[in-house]
């Protein structure tokens, strides 16, 4: 059986200002929504200096915005075996391994920063803890 796809995607911007763009876009919509939104940057396996710039980039036209880059708070691995392990071979995504530690980084950071929001007294925390008995 053979079948036609119907529906086709373009996940690629010929110019990086145009992603840049797009998903300047995309943040400021969600912010509108989600003003208190934090976004985390998950680190990949290996970085590619483009991709590094074109994520600059991003970041700087958002200044208003909090990004988080995760890695300076994962666990430093002993080795660069330890580091490939959290990783797929020859994919670049994470393995169950490195999703479990980038996972465990990621909720003690949401819970530290919550427990600091808390303890400076922020008052539309309390707001909305008020609402959510």
């Amino acid at each position: 059986m053979h079948l036609t796809p119907r529906l086709t995607l373009s996940r690629h911007y010929e110019r990086d200002e145009d992603a840049i763009d797009a998903s300047v876009a995309a943040v400021q919509r969600l912010r509108c929504h989600f003003p208190d939104a934090i976004f985390l940057v998950h680190p990949l396996h290996e970085e590619d200096p483009t991709e590094q710039a074109t994520f600059e980039g991003f970041a700087q036209r958002l200044p208003e915005v909090t990004m988080v880059d995760m890695a300076a708070f994962l666990p430093r691995p002993s080795s660069e075996e330890q580091w490939d392990n959290w990783y797929l071979p020859d994919d670049g995504h994470p393995s169950d391994l490195g999703l479990r530690i980038y996972g465990e980084t990621v909720a003690a950071y949401l819970i530290d920063r919550f427990q600091e929001r808390r303890s400076a007294g922020d008052e539309q925390m309390a707001a909305r803890e008020a609402l959510c008995p």
